[in-house]
């Protein structure tokens, strides 16, 4: 049975607890129900803490032969781990995602081989979750201390996409993914089953590939929409990164409207917002393309 957080690291746990319940207190219902600023600060804190200790560089992790490649998994473990604290949800393990058939060592192999290519990867680990929770961290976003580039809820989703949104956030077909038991993390907004992916997906400020349609063969991967606002999510709350598409669009995962049309992503500084639209599927220009994810 593969070892829980608290079982590998519960001096961490018992911290990040403590620190969560502080700032509870002391925000009010505001922070307890959207991640305040103050909670924010002191969850920052302490998942910064464990990032610079690699704490939370376990299991899979600690495999990877490549001591910088470790580090920067480590670090991104710890991000999402702070990231989905905002909706009250646990990441999955190492250990549980490689009892789900996740290869974490081959990743790092993936990730160095996009790294060479200038591909700026980045680690994934994304939830196949409703879209209000997404929505809620959006918002928990916004009220960050450290900083107001997030405005007006932080998230646009156009209406085809919204209305798509059961379809479209599911696990690509072959890729693998763990199942958690949210009912057993103890998450209080509802006891259903949730999916995580894993997977490195390029972080270059334009897609990797512009002027593909969505439907060219050449192309089959692109990341989900959970990924992507996971992708958006995590630079949004490093002040010291900057989300992806700042003028491009990068095609998403599925289709709608009998297979017609599909949704993409983009980042609008002004408006503080990351966007989800949807495009004709034989739509190509030299603004849209993909990024393709790798696993």
């Amino acid at each position: 049975m593969p070892l829980s957080l608290q079982d590998r690291n519960p001096e961490l746990v018992a911290r990040v607890d403590d620190a969560y319940e502080r700032a509870r207190s002391a925000a009010g219902e505001v922070a307890q129900e959207l991640g305040g600023a103050t909670l924010n600060a002191v969850l920052a804190a302490d998942v910064a803490e464990a990032k610079e200790a690699g704490t939370l560089a376990t299991g899979g992790v600690e495999a990877i032969t490549d001591p910088e490649i470790r580090r920067i998994f480590g670090q991104s473990f710890a991000a999402h781990e702070q990231l989905f604290r905002r909706a009250n949800l646990n990441i999955p393990s190492p250990d549980e995602l490689a009892e789900a058939g996740i290869d974490i060592s081959q990743l790092a192999v993936k990730f160095a081989e996009e790294r060479q290519a200038g591909h700026e990867p980045e680690l994934v680990l994304a939830p196949v979750m409703p879209l209000n929770w997404w929505k809620s961290i959006y918002t928990s976003l916004q009220d960050d201390v450290q900083g107001n580039r997030v405005k007006d809820g932080g998230l646009y989703i156009y209406d085809t996409v919204r209305d798509n949104w059961d379809s479209l956030n599911t696990v690509p077909q072959n890729t693998p993914a763990t199942l958690i038991d949210a009912a057993s993390k103890g998450h209080y907004q509802d006891s259903g089953n949730y999916q995580w992916t894993l997977r490195v997906i390029p972080g270059t400020n334009k897609p990797t590939e512009v002027n593909v349609r969505h439907d060219d063969q050449n192309y089959p991967n692109k990341p989900t929409v959970g990924e992507y606002l996971t992708l958006q999510a995590t630079r949004l709350q490093d002040p010291n990164s900057e989300p992806i598409d700042n003028g491009t669009y990068t095609w998403l995962d599925g289709t709608m409207n009998n297979g017609s049309r599909a949704p993409c992503g983009r980042w609008y500084p002004d408006d503080g917002r990351v966007f989800l639209f949807d495009g004709v599927v034989d739509f190509s220009v030299d603004y849209l393309g993909v990024r393709s994810p790798v696993w």
